[in-house]
């Protein structure tokens, strides 16, 4: 076990005016339409996927992420798995959009202490630009603390924007970040459902 890191000291870039931004990233992990597990373990452990899960049996160590576009883009945007104990995203994206034919997939965080996301281009984001549906995006947490970051699924054509969900004690936007859902098109715009039990 130990921690995982994804980083590059030259910054990442994207031109936010456009609906699919265009990343310029010296640190890129991709796969099209495919599934990426990010996993870390503070002790001894095991990480046990399945079709639908990614399991850790153990303590959960630190996932980060910095100026690394992690891409899951393809004809079905892909499926990310992360977990750990912490994630720390910096100016990172993290997006699985539906190119094609077939229904996108989920971006699915489980943490157990804490997830920090900031960044002018620090994002988790899943959308589709076709007539087939997006995935989601679903986060578990104790504390979610986001600056200047966003959590967003969309669509552009008849196909729907996925739901977001988060799980947490407490949650902090901070400097413009958003979690949100949009359309521009005939889909649908996903349901956005927060389960926040603490002020």
């Amino acid at each position: 076990g130990g921690d995982l890191r994804l980083t590059s000291d030259i910054p990442l870039t994207a031109d936010q005016t456009q609906r699919l931004p265009p990343v310029t990233s010296e640190s890129v992990l991709a796969t099209a339409h495919g599934r990426v597990n990010l996993a870390s373990l503070a002790s001894r452990g095991e990480v046990i996927p399945s079709d639908q899960e990614l399991t850790l049996q153990g303590q959960g160590g630190k996932i980060a992420v910095a100026n690394t576009l992690v891409e899951l883009s393809g004809n079905g945007g892909g499926a990310a798995f992360i977990r750990a104990g912490q994630l720390v995203l910096d100016n990172a994206i993290i997006r699985s959009n539906t190119l094609g034919n077939q229904d996108g997939q989920d971006i699915s965080l489980k943490v157990t202490e804490a997830a920090y996301l900031s960044g002018v281009n620090g994002e988790f984001s899943v959308a589709t630009v076709s007539y087939k549906n997006a995935g989601g995006i679903f986060v578990e947490t104790p504390y979610l603390e986001m600056t200047n970051a966003l959590i967003h699924t969309g669509a552009t054509l008849a196909g729907a924007a996925g739901p977001i969900e988060i799980r947490a004690n407490q949650v902090s936007l901070k400097d413009g970040a958003m979690i949100g859902s949009a359309v521009v098109g005939t889909g649908d715009t996903g349901d956005l459902t927060l389960n926040v039990t603490e002020r």
